[in-house]
């Protein structure tokens, strides 16, 4: 054989390999196995009073205006400092009430600083100390 010829047949032989690991790579694989869940139940918040309130505290604030705010912010503000820096100094478990007390407070500022931003920064400032303290 002619090396011409020994190269079309290396060729050729190269080109079926090719395609034939195409059509295997085209075979569709098997769907993943979902878990339908068993028994457990839904996740329900339920919380839908909670929000609800937070929704009329931050109307009434809005009504209210920023001046008759100045001192409710300053407390609640100063409030939710001291919680982040005690999580700062001491070690907390996970399920620990003073992760439910800082958000509570962090929730219970939150509409009257939307309705008055001036001290928005601060209590952005505060919530990322919360942030680099947890990690």
């Amino acid at each position: 054989m002619t090396t011409t010829v020994r190269r079309f047949r290396q060729a050729g032989f190269l080109s079926a390999a090719v395609i034939v690991v195409c059509l295997l790579l085209t075979i569709p694989t098997p769907p993943p196995k979902v878990d339908d869940g068993g028994e457990s139940a839904a996740f329900v918040w339920n919380r839908d009073a909670y929000w609800k309130q937070l929704e009329s505290d931050f109307r009434q604030a809005r009504e209210a205006g920023c001046d008759s705010l100045q001192g409710a912010i300053d407390n609640r503000l100063d409030r939710f400092e001291q919680a982040v820096a005690a999580v700062d100094t001491t070690d907390q478990a996970a399920d620990s009430l003073t992760f439910t007390d800082i958000l509570q407070r962090q929730f219970q500022l939150a509409p009257l600083l939307a309705a008055c931003p001036s001290r928005l920064t601060e209590f952005t400032a505060v919530t990322n100390q919360l942030r680099v303290s947890l990690k």
